[in-house]
């Protein structure tokens, strides 16, 4: 029983911190395209020179494919984490058997 009680709680500080860090997941996402819109509209203000604004504007979108790459393989690493969670909660579910709760309370 202390076991069972003991492994909820450090299930339910593991669960705490993966709220925070899908908010941190979250706010990344959202800053990355806002970066993204950016980069974007900063090389498309560029294209209008000729020559120079054309190389950079393919510099811009060289520079932001790798962004959303990036952004990509962190967000794929998230999701791994969240996938191996979901695998431990299931086990931890498993563990609960009806020999493991505790004795019926008897009248005195």
């Amino acid at each position: 029983m202390k076991a069972q009680s003991g492994a909820m709680t450090q299930m339910g500080a593991h669960l705490r911190d993966m709220v925070d860090e899908a908010m941190n997941m979250a706010q990344l996402v959202f800053d990355t395209v806002k970066f993204f819109v950016s980069v974007i509209s900063a090389g498309w203000t560029y294209a209008s020179i000729p020559l120079y604004g054309q190389w950079k504007l393919v510099k811009t979108l060289k520079e932001a494919w790798h962004l959303i790459n990036n952004a990509r393989k962190v967000i794929s690493v998230f999701w791994s984490f969240l996938n191996v969670m979901k695998g431990c909660i299931k086990g931890l579910v498993i563990s609960f058997t009806i020999d493991d709760l505790p004795a019926t309370p008897t009248a005195p």
